[in-house]
């Protein structure tokens, strides 16, 4: 007799930086995403949506997370990091190519990361690519 196995079956894990960020806090509390959606009043299936990228962190989660897990300093300022990002859509025009739209994908997910002088050199390099479009100063 000929013994078979069978693939294990495999959860979509890919995580935001919220996603992460929740991962750890639940790991360093001792606690299952159920115990953590129940903290927040939500689904264990909006948590996970939101941990994976799929909806935007609610606002009042950061506020929430940082009163049930007594987030200061640190971890309080790691907090505001990735959830803000996480908050915001930009709708790309049906018409935008793949590369357009990995392009817009590169600057968001690196965006907390850009400094007021880097904004200025993007915008600048945006001007410099697209002399039809209306430019845009820095208030």
């Amino acid at each position: 007799m000929t013994e078979t196995t069978q693939p294990a079956r495999t959860r979509n894990t890919a995580s935001s930086p919220i996603g992460k960020f929740l991962k750890k806090l639940r790991i360093d509390h001792d606690e299952v995403s159920t115990q953590m959606a129940g903290r927040l009043g939500v689904s264990t299936n909006l948590l996970s949506d939101v941990e994976t990228g799929k909806k935007p962190v609610p606002d009042s989660w950061p506020a929430l997370i940082a009163e049930h897990y007594e987030l200061s300093g640190a971890a309080l300022e790691e907090l505001r990091r990735v959830a803000v990002p996480s908050s915001y859509t930009i709708k790309l025009s049906p018409e935008a190519t793949p590369l357009q739209r990995a392009a817009a994908e590169a600057v968001a997910q690196r965006w907390g990361r850009i400094d007021d002088d880097g904004a200025v050199a993007l915008l600048e390099l945006l001007d410099d690519i697209t002399p039809d479009a209306p430019e845009v100063t820095p208030a």
